[in-house]
């Protein structure tokens, strides 16, 4: 049977009792209570240890909980860790493509730059070469028109030619 079923039958039995008048006394069924009390003395014991049972199970499961709660907050941690140390990890590889980047860009600056210098080198030594041949070619044509006494070291000052360097280019037309 159950303790508080127990306790509601013999508070039940108490309260159909016959008071005595002019005192705080109440006639009882004797051997209706003794039976009760009895029945309530062999239920204790197991209801007692049922709830010392359940004290300990919710001793341990508490325990086992606090255990599982630190294991999660434990785990926990080490996820925002390892999160972090990636976030970290993440922005250190973003400032360094950055600075690759920029170096990478720095780098095609200067290649170019040397380029265009190597190509203005080039452009400006042709340009000095077809002057040359240029005036060698005058030169000839000139000495042919007006061959040169033999004999005599003429030179080309002596026909008034006098070398002369022609702009040529892209933009710039030749002329003779």
């Amino acid at each position: 049977m159950d303790v508080p079923l127990l306790l509601d039958e013999l508070e039940a039995v108490i309260e159909e009792g016959w008071s005595v008048p002019l005192t705080e006394r109440t006639l009882v069924k004797h051997g209706t209570c003794l039976y009760l009390i009895d029945l309530l003395r062999s239920v204790l014991p197991e209801e007692l240890a049922e709830a010392r049972r359940i004290k300990q199970n919710k001793d341990k499961i508490l325990t086992d909980a606090r255990a599982h709660a630190e294991e999660i907050g434990r785990f926990a941690c080490q996820q925002a860790d390892l999160i972090l140390e990636e976030s970290q990890l993440m922005e250190m590889a973003k400032l360094r493509s950055q600075v690759i980047v920029q170096q990478g860009e720095q780098q095609v600056a200067e290649i170019l730059q040397e380029a265009q210098d190597c190509a203005d080198e080039v452009y400006f030594r042709l340009e000095r070469d077809l002057n040359f041949l240029l005036a060698e070619v005058r030169d000839r044509m000139a000495r042919e028109k007006h061959p040169l006494p033999r004999g005599r070291g003429a030179s080309r000052h002596e026909f008034g030619d006098e070398e002369q360097a022609l702009p040529i280019g892209p933009r710039n037309d030749v002329t003779g």
